[in-house]
């Protein structure tokens, strides 16, 4: 399952490279306190999009927040996603507060690559796209007016902050 992950993962990572230039891609970030981690964060100038990766083949179905594969229950997709915006948002408000301006909403969005997997979405609480939609997506996406989009400088104070997170400790022997 691991490997699956990855390369729907990296099939998504692929995908988000048709962004115009002005969009930032982070990949694999660790969530403090142990939370998990957010497969891909987008910053653009229409918003900020959490990025949850699936790679399941087989049957997939979803009402509202429930989730089968092959008909068995699983753990929400939707609601892993929305806990991850959430994480990610909640994260970002020291960011926000030093910059004067409003944590904009951080759109959950769930993604799915197989191609041979189908999918029987209906009502979901999130947006669920094939990998070849992510892009044209993310682009075309109209924030609310009262959603602010993260200027370059934002945009980079963002990717500085999340990226100190990524940094694991090393281990630090010292002699007596």
């Amino acid at each position: 399952l691991a490997k699956d992950g990855k390369r729907g993962e990296l099939a998504v990572t692929e995908a988000l490279k048709s962004l115009p230039g002005d969009y930032v891609l982070l990949n694999d970030l660790t969530l403090p306190d142990g939370r998990g981690n957010v497969d891909h964060l987008v910053i653009g100038p229409n918003g900020l999009f959490v990025i949850e990766t699936k790679n399941y083949s087989g049957y997939v179905k979803c009402f509202r927040d429930s989730w089968y594969v092959n008909g068995r229950q699983i753990s929400s997709l939707s609601k892993q996603a929305k806990r991850n915006a959430i994480a990610i948002k909640n994260n970002l408000d020291g960011v926000f507060a030093q910059h004067r301006t409003a944590v904009p909403f951080v759109n959950a969005l769930l993604v799915f690559d197989k191609g041979n997997g189908k999918l029987k979405i209906k009502q979901p609480t999130i947006p669920v796209l094939r990998s070849s939609y992510l892009a044209p997506f993310i682009a075309s996406y109209k924030a609310p007016k009262t959603h602010s989009a993260a200027s370059p400088a934002l945009t980079q104070a963002i990717v500085q902050h999340l990226q100190s997170l990524q940094q694991k400790p090393t281990n630090v022997v010292v002699s007596v």
